[in-house]
This record gives structure tokens, sequence and C-alpha cells, in this order.
């Protein structure tokens, strides 16, 4: 049915431009059609389609309010001369599952790359790799770029991680605050006062005014109308899946990524307005007649401990965790999936946006490993140079001890090696470096080259877009500006699985012409 109403869509772009009152220019709507066919060939179950606001085909750019504090930095497109590749020129990802995978368990191997930049651009149009599984892991207050420049302090990402991944080096932030950045990356959203200020206070954007061309939002405030749409919104409406892991949601939990959700910090937590698991009636005690053993004195019932999930403020209301207090390290902000009432608004934030303490029993097979996955540490473990409390440690140590948990578990996990993805990237840069200050970010896949540095000037909304042509949805926001330049040849190029199949293909051919040849059999009588 799908194909049918995409068709007809294609035939009337093409017949003519909509009334002045459409959403969409006609271009926009074939773009849509297209994107209906990908997501009926990625899904074979039926998906209800969100009533997003039409993408642009222009800029759509809006003006940031000026910011009051001193010293903030403003947002930061990519370079406008570099020219978006259109969505028909690149393939959708194959949703087939395979059960080849390069050598060697969890190796995150690409093809070799050297350190100088390709010659093609980035947004050269490519066959896209068949990636199904991406995880996005953003740290703080760092920049990726010169911590691999230092590696006695982070060893795990510098001499283990790096030679295996490409380095985008021309990484550029949108915004100097983490939510600001986070939005971006999440809906294509530019930044405002208060996003920029990690919004203190947990208010409406006002006025609610969205951009019928552009998809973006006017004004000033913190939480999006649930007009303004997110890639989990569009992964949705395609039949894919995404989740959200924020180190700390569930106040007193230890946190390591291999270990549950843990009980209650003593005293009381902080207020929040989270969706939380209804915790079960304590058992009752039934009355027995037998005497009580005078020596037995039995353990108290532990009380138990609801599961805390989409924490964020009271709507309105100041924001406890702005800042990180002892035993409790959650720092909203760094959680921008609670800023947008398209999640909010109908459960898919209360059951997607979860607790790190998850992390590892999504992992155990494929199917239950999201599409997308977004893994954000807590205060103790971001990367800041701030800590966290009193004596806590802070800067890259943490954050290496971090990686080497979270991310050694994705790299050993199937669904990585079948078909993944992950992204390191700071969401904010050290305070005294702007956001236009290039602060590199770090991939990891069989099909991205490895040991590879480049140069190319790259973003938030280069990011987004990016992962939207690989799950074949739409972009979104400034995602779909021209300026925003998707990953290419220079980022993909041959594919880790092609190339390691080339080579098995290879080795076999050697081998077979190295066998000696055998002379044929004589007859008697011949």
């Amino acid at each position: 049915m799908a194909g049918v109403l995409a068709a007809g869509i294609i035939v009337g772009a093409a017949l003519g431009p909509g009334p002045t009152s459409s959403p969409a220019d006609g271009s926009t709507l074939a773009q849509r059609a297209l994107a209906a066919l990908v997501a009926e060939a990625r899904s074979s179950q039926p998906s209800t389609p969100t009533s997003s606001t039409a993408a642009p085909q222009g800029s759509g750019t809006t003006t940031r309010a000026a910011h009051a504090t001193a010293g903030k930095a403003g947002g930061q497109q990519a370079d406008s001369d570099q020219a978006a590749v259109p969505p028909s020129t690149e393939s959708a990802p194959s949703q087939e599952s395979s059960s080849e995978a390069p050598s060697g368990e969890g190796s995150s191997e690409g093809t070799k790359g050297t350190s100088e930049s390709k010659t093609s651009a980035p947004g050269t149009p490519i066959k896209l790799p068949p990636i199904k599984h991406v995880w996005v892991i953003a740290l703080s207050g760092m920049s990726l770029s010169a911590a691999l420049a230092n590696p006695t302090t982070d060893p795990y990402l510098a001499r283990q991680l790096a030679p295996k991944g490409t380095l985008l080096g021309g990484y550029t932030l949108s915004a100097s605050s983490e939510l600001g950045n986070g939005i971006a990356l999440l809906s294509g959203q530019g930044v405002n006062l208060d996003t920029e200020q990690n919004c203190p206070s947990y208010l409406e954007v006002q006025p609610p005014t969205i951009n019928a061309a552009s998809g973006l939002a006017e004004g000033v405030g913190c939480v999006y109308p649930a007009a303004v749409k997110t890639l989990p919104d569009e992964l949705t409406a395609a039949g894919l899946t995404w989740k959200a892991y924020v180190q700390g949601m569930q106040p007193g939990s230890t946190d390591p990524p291999t270990a549950p959700a843990g009980p209650g910090a003593p005293g009381a937590a902080p207020s929040v307005a989270s969706a939380v698991t209804p915790p079960q009636a304590p058992t009752s005690t039934s009355t027995q007649t037998a005497a009580p053993t005078p020596t037995a004195t039995p353990a108290p019932t532990p009380t138990p401990t609801a599961t805390v999930t989409c924490r964020h403020p009271e709507p309105g209301a100041a924001d406890p965790s702005h800042a990180p207090v002892p035993g409790d390290p959650y720092l909203t902000f760094d959680n921008p999936f609670v800023y947008f009432h398209s999640l909010l608004d109908g459960g898919a934030c209360a059951s997607g946006d979860v607790d790190l303490g998850a992390l590892q029993g999504d992992l155990a097979t494929p199917a239950s490993t999201p599409s997308f996955s977004w893994i954000a540490p807590s205060a103790c473990d971001d990367g800041s140079s701030a800590p966290c409390a009193p004596g806590a440690p802070a800067g890259l140590a943490p954050v290496d001890a971090f990686l080497k948990e979270a991310v050694g578990q994705i790299l050993a996990s199937a669904a990585y090696r079948e078909g993944g993805l992950i992204a390191i990237l700071p969401n904010s840069a050290p305070s005294p470096v702007s956001a236009s200050k290039p602060v590199g970010a770090l991939l990891l896949s069989p099909f991205v080259h490895s040991g590879a540095h480049l140069s190319e000037s790259l973003n938030d909304f280069s990011l987004l877009k990016s992962l939207t042509r690989l799950f074949g949805v739409l972009p979104l926001g400034h995602a779909n500006d021209p300026s925003a330049v998707s990953f290419g040849t220079t980022v993909y190029g041959t594919s880790g699985k092609a190339a390691s199949a080339a080579s098995t293909a290879k080795k076999a051919a050697q081998a077979a012409a190295a066998q000696p040849r055998r002379r044929p059999a004589s007859h008697a009588g011949g």
C-alpha cells in the first residue's frame, strides 16, 4: 500500500507544485515517497507514519538569540561551499542478516587508511554500507583530537581504539553547550538562548512556532512541541528501534555499564518528574501461631526501588540536576531525549530512555540491540575537567575507563560484528575553546577506514544527515541544509567485510595456484 501511495505522490510532484498553503514542495514530497518505499522494504511490519513537518530544500536557517553570558560562542554550521548529496544518489542499507564477519571476535578493524585526507569529498555519492546498528557515545568538555595526542592519560582510547577507526579531525560542534549539541544531533534544531545555557529551568519553547518549510522551531525555551520531530521518531515510523542509555539516571546506582540499576542511595532522591515502573507491593506478613525463636532476628524486608526512566524536572521548575551532587551525578542536559514532546507524550521516552545498566542485556543478541543507541556517561565519567564531587577524579582517566567498559561490550557483541558503527564524540568543547574550533570525532566500524585521519569540515548536522541516510529516513532541520555534508567515500570507502571477502578469495586462489599439477593418467594401449 505504501508503494502505491508513494508512486501517486511522485506522479503528483512531477505534474506540478502543490497549492501555496502546502508545507512541502514537489521535491520534498517525492523525497518522502522514496523514504516510504525504503521504510516498506526495510520492515515487513506495518508502521504508522508520523505527522512531521515537511523537510526543507533550502537552508532554513534561523537567527540565534544573543547569549547573555559572556564567553559563550555561537553555533557554527559546516562550510557552505560543500554540496549535499541528494537522497536518490545513495542506496539504503540492506536488511538481510549476514553471518559473515571480519576475522577476530569483536574486531573493529576496517579498511586500512592513511593519515592524509582522501581526494574525494565526504559527500561523494556511494553505495552505503549495510550498517544496521549505530551507537553514539557523547562525551563532555573535551577535545577528542587533543585527547588522542596524549595517550598517557587515555591509553585505551588513543592506543587501542583510534588505530582501528577513522578520526574526523575537522568535526566541529554546532553550539557551545551539551544540550544545544545534543538537540542538534537528535533533531537538527539550532540553538537558542536557553538551550545554549543547558536550560537551568525546564521551560516550554515559546512561542511554539514551527517553520512549515524547514521544520525548525522559533523562539526560546527547552521543551520542544510535538510537531518537532527527532531521529527516534523517524526510526519508529520506519519500523526501526532506538534507546538512550544514560549513566546515573537511576538515583544511587553504582552505574558501571555491567551493573544493573542499584538500590536508591540513603536519603531522599532529587525531585524529578520521571516515568517510573511502579514498585511491587511489599509482601504481607501472615500471622503464625508458633512462638518465635528468641535467638532469631528476621532480616528487614528491603523496600522495592522503582525503576527510573526518562528522568526530567517538573514542567516549569528549576532543574535540580543541572549540576552534579554527591551520590547523584546525573545531568539532565546530557539527556536530550527528555526535551521533546514527540517522545514524552506518547510514552516513547518512558520506554526508550533508560539507565546505562540496561546496555549489557540489550547487547545479548542482534534482535534485542536497538538500531540506534545513545550512550551518555554521568558527570563522573564524561571527560570533563570538573570533578563530579570533591576529591573525585576528573578528565581523561575516568572517561578512558568508561570507554573501555562500554565500548568493549559493544565490540564483543554480534550486533556490532554483523553491521555496527560506533561514533565517539564530545557534546561540548573545553571551556577555553569555542564551538567553531574542531573537537574531532572517532568512528569505529568494520565498514570504515582503520587508522585514517580526515580533515574535512563536518559537524552535528553532518552526522545526523549521515545517520538518516544509513537508516533510510529523511534528514531533519539543519541536517537538510545543502551545507550539511554526509559521510562519503573518505569515511566508508571499501567496507571491511568486502575487503575481508576479497582477501579470502585471493588467498584461496593463490593456494590453488600453488598446488602441483597432476599429470593425466596414462591408459593402456594408448
